[in-house]
């Protein structure tokens, strides 16, 4: 009932916005899931993620892996992140990734990257960040917004009441 779905054009049409951001400034995506049906049974996809967190729980590592094995082609991912727990509510946080895709004979590799320090308070939360993400990276998953761009943001929220807050990006 919040969408609609055309299946011979492909598009969704939502009855209602979807923000960039929650209250939390976390950013927010639309993600559509689909399967199709392979001629081969020679296509896996699988991954997984390992992390470990030390340090009194105040230092997460991680590392993640994907391979996909479409029937025209295959693909990996792979990533790194980090992220620590500092002193007055600051969070910092880095990931890096790179994939590498082999669809049709058509070889390509790209990388990104995310480095965000952020605080929060019972009422301030700010972030302040540089993320990029090369054109050929990823396995098809990403905003295409994002394709190709380097970003450098602040974003502040600071709550005045429970009815009042003031918004700021720049």
């Amino acid at each position: 009932i919040d969408y609609n779905i055309d299946y011979d054009d492909g598009t969704i049409f939502f009855k209602f916005p979807v923000y960039s951001q929650d209250e939390n400034l976390n950013p927010t995506y639309i993600i559509a899931d689909y399967e199709t049906a392979g001629t081969s049974d020679d296509a896996y996809t699988y991954g997984g993620r390992a992390a470990a967190k030390m340090l009194g729980r105040k230092i997460e590592v991680g590392a993640s892996y994907i391979h996909e094995g479409p029937t025209n082609g295959e693909a990996d991912l792979t990533g790194v992140d980090a992220t620590i727990q500092l002193p007055a509510g600051l969070e910092f946080k880095a990931e890096m990734a790179a994939s590498q895709t082999n669809t049709a004979g058509t070889e390509a590799d790209g990388q990104a990257y995310l480095a965000e320090l952020t605080q929060s308070t019972e009422n301030f939360n700010a972030r302040v960040y540089v993320r990029e993400q090369e054109e050929d990276f990823g396995l098809g998953q990403q905003n295409g917004s994002e394709t190709a761009t380097r970003k450098y943001g602040l974003d502040m929220n600071y709550r005045l009441s429970d009815h009042w807050r003031i918004n700021g990006q720049a």
